[in-house]
């Protein structure tokens, strides 16, 4: 009874293993995507544009209108906006280009809460336009 008990055991936990394998494997794999920017081009978006797209990686171009401030979260976060409307930018990291009157392009991802949409990016994701 035991042997034939590990007989078809052996394989039944083979599988398991590794359909767990690739569950985790998947959920790697997201987190990885989720936190790289694409390689490929992101269409231009006004900022209303991008507001349609949460949760979605966009490029938006605008002026900033507010002095750039630390947030408890250590991010930093200023306003944008262009001629369609105002978007709040949350930029990870201390080093940033973002200074009150400059015309900048950044890309990052849409999301927020139910009372404002932020545009979450890093430094790195900032061009300062002439």
């Amino acid at each position: 009874m035991v042997q034939n008990m590990r007989l078809w055991l052996a394989p039944l936990l083979t599988i398991l293993l590794l359909v767990a394998h690739a569950a985790v494997q998947r959920q790697t794999d997201f987190a990885a995507a989720e936190n790289a920017l694409p390689s490929r081009a992101i269409p231009t978006l006004s900022i209303v544009e991008a507001n349609d797209f949460p949760g979605n990686l966009v490029t938006v171009r605008g002026k900033v209108i507010s002095t750039p401030a630390t947030s408890p979260d250590g991010n930093i976060t200023a306003f944008i906006e262009d001629e369609t409307g105002t978007l709040r930018i949350s930029v990870e990291g201390a080093s940033t280009a973002l200074r009150k009157g400059y015309n900048v392009q950044v890309t990052g991802k849409i999301g927020g809460d139910s009372n404002m949409i932020v545009l979450k990016t890093r430094a790195s994701e900032i061009v300062v336009l002439p």
